[in-house]
């Protein structure tokens, strides 16, 4: 092939300028769609994604807007901090109070969380509010995850700060759990390396065979089985990679052993998260522990949901007692510290699946 002759030349140069005429107008359009993309996504209480330009920006300018946006968020950290309650003591006694400048009392590095991060999906009420205690308490740094509760995790993160524990509110949509290496990127810039998973969240919605829809399905399987599992093998492999490795432990149900009239979809999801834990727990291993508990009458249902299944289920288990959640908390507690257990459903449900 020869050297093109200017008439080709010039038929380049046409084809540039009019590809570029074409596309400048859906550029132009592109950007106040995604401000306003991003204006909702804040409303909503989520933070937006990168807009389609960034990757295009210099690194050192990509570099730059991430440090940036680091150093904003550990700000709002410490100034949503409560101080410090320190209490006077004699002259005589030396004083054992933390150093009044910072938000929380350093982490303990001997307690079972070491400092580490642990994220707690659905964190912000219910049984994932008293998870988050129960970690915090460990020694934790808690990432409380929410999706619509963020009134409630913003007050539940100020409470363990009070109480002396390291939290944080964080939006999460589980909708967008293909995001998981960018959700996990940004957490662990801002608060180190994840030591622990908690899939917590979940959907309970009837589906029976005359009334089932397709919309109901999809949406129990991506929130109960499909993001769990995505995040999961996201979480595991980065901890895999480090030498203190790490643990996930999944939130199950009683019903992922035994099929819940009118609510099968809500059933396979949890058996689908029975055998994702087992079939995890074998490829992660040594350095990942993946364990699930299956609940049976720890909480009574939200207003508003049938609360006759769950007292006729109470009134069918052997302990024939209300356990309240800190019986999942305590074995919550237990899967931490059991550094020789891993594939483990762990049955807190009163000896409901005996009969």
């Amino acid at each position: 092939v020869g050297e093109p002759t200017p008439g080709m030349k010039l038929w380049r140069g046409i084809k540039l300028g009019l590809g570029l005429a074409i596309a400048f107008p859906f550029i132009l359009a592109l950007i106040p769609l995604w401000y306003v993309h991003a204006l909702t996504e804040k409303a909503r209480g989520r933070e937006p994604h990168p807009p389609p330009w960034a990757d295009l920006m210099p690194r050192r300018w990509r570099q730059a807007r991430q440090e940036r946006e680091r150093a904003q968020e550990r700000h709002r950290l410490a100034e949503s901090a409560p101080p410090p309650k320190v209490a006077p003591v004699p002259e005589s006694t030396p004083s054992t109070a933390p150093h009044p400048t910072l938000p929380t009392p350093p982490p303990d590095l001997d307690a079972p969380g070491g400092g580490g991060m642990a994220l707690v999906t659905g964190g912000g009420k219910r049984l994932g509010a008293v998870i988050c205690r129960e970690l915090a308490a460990l020694g934790y740094f808690v990432v409380i995850g929410y999706f619509s509760s963020r009134f409630e995790a913003e007050q539940l993160a100020e409470e363990i700060r009070a109480a002396g524990g390291r939290a944080v509110p964080h939006p999460l949509d589980l909708h967008q759990a293909m995001m998981a290496d960018s959700l996990f990127n940004d957490l662990e810039r801002t608060f180190g390396p994840l030591r622990l998973l908690v899939n917590n969240a979940s959907v309970f919605l009837p589906t029976s065979a005359e009334t089932g829809a397709w919309g109901t399905v999809d949406e129990i399987l991506r929130i109960n089985l499909l993001a769990p599992f995505w995040l999961t093998m996201i979480a595991a492999r980065r901890m895999a990679q480090r030498q203190e490795g790490g643990q996930v432990i999944n939130l199950g149900d009683l019903w992922g052993d035994r099929p819940l009239s009118g609510y099968s979809a809500y059933s396979v999801s949890q058996a689908g998260l029975d055998m994702a834990t087992r079939s995890l727990a074998r490829e992660f291993a040594p350095r990942v522990r993946i364990n699930a508990i299956a609940p049976g009458a720890a909480l009574p249902p939200e207003e508003g949901q049938e609360a006759k299944g769950y007292h006729r289920m109470l009134s069918r288990t052997p302990l024939a007692v209300h356990a309240g959640p800190e019986a999942v908390a305590r074995a919550v507690r237990y899967l931490v510290g059991a550094e020789f257990v891993t594939g483990e459903i762990l049955r807190v449900d009163g000896g409901r699946g005996l009969v």
